[in-house]
């Protein structure tokens, strides 16, 4: 309502209308999640690519290739034991640890413009 002062959960947007802002844990789940490079290309790898799924031989190829001085085989299983079950719990990505395919969520390209050059 005109003349009524925004909550701290709101925030103005471009066309004055107030939203909701995330909240401190969803920002620092965003942030957890982009805090190291394996994650970060993952992501962007994710979006890239045309495919509904990735197997992990392939994601793992793909990282490594980007990271200088880094074994294929120990990305792989960082990825497999740490950084892919890390984006699933937050949302990010379905993981399924038996058949080691990555399916991207909807909210993978909202995070792009946070660690896109």
């Amino acid at each position: 309502m005109v003349g009524e002062a925004m909550t701290n959960s709101e925030t103005p947007t471009e066309t004055g209308i107030s939203t909701a802002a995330p909240s401190t844990r969803d920002l620092s789940n965003v942030f957890d999640a982009l805090q190291r490079p394996e994650r970060r290309t993952v992501l962007s790898f994710l979006h890239e690519c045309d495919a509904d799924t990735i197997e992990l031989d392939e994601l793992g190829a793909h990282v490594s290739s980007r990271l200088t001085g880094t074994d294929e085989t120990l990305v792989r299983s960082m990825l497999h034991h740490h950084h892919l079950p890390k984006l699933a719990d937050y949302g990010f990505i379905d993981y399924d640890r038996t058949t080691l395919v990555i399916r991207p969520c909807a909210d993978v390209d909202e995070l792009l413009p946070l660690f896109v050059e």
